[in-house]
């Protein structure tokens, strides 16, 4: 899984590969990891993923683990955000409260979403409103 994987133009040394390897051996002894583990083997294979997170915490093994340990946890015990159905989030795009911005796309060339948290939903319970912020933010 390494061919190509640059993080924002910077395509890991040596060293950091050795890092990305030895990362993906301690998170796959972790309790998160260990619970979640049919979806996050895939998803821990991928080399970018975590180039991503070592980078984001300078390659320091130990605040990268904790990041991405939060993370599995968010994403395959929260809000399980690969589970979001258009159909969902219908209700929320027709009272206003997620809207695509007239003014362009980010710098990936994604639409710029923009979530209006003072809008509410008609017989909106304190569940379904976690979850579709919880996606709405996702999505952002």
């Amino acid at each position: 899984n390494s061919g190509g994987i640059a993080v924002e133009g910077r395509v890991p040394t040596a060293e950091q590969m050795e890092r990305i390897r030895a990362f993906r051996s301690e998170i796959a002894l972790s309790e998160e990891y260990r619970r979640y583990e049919t979806e996050a083997r895939p998803y821990c294979a991928d080399d970018r993923l975590l180039h991503r997170f070592l980078s984001a915490r300078k390659y320091d093994l130990s605040r990268a683990g904790d990041m991405l340990r939060k993370h599995l946890v968010w994403r395959f015990g929260t809000y399980r955000p690969f589970e979001i159905r258009c159909e969902e989030m219908n209700q929320y795009a027709r009272t206003g409260s997620i809207q695509v911005s007239p003014h362009g796309q980010d710098k990936w060339q994604r639409p710029i979403i923009i979530l209006d948290d003072s809008k509410e939903c008609v017989n909106e319970t304190d569940a379904a409103k976690k979850t579709a912020r919880g996606h709405a933010s996702f999505s952002l």
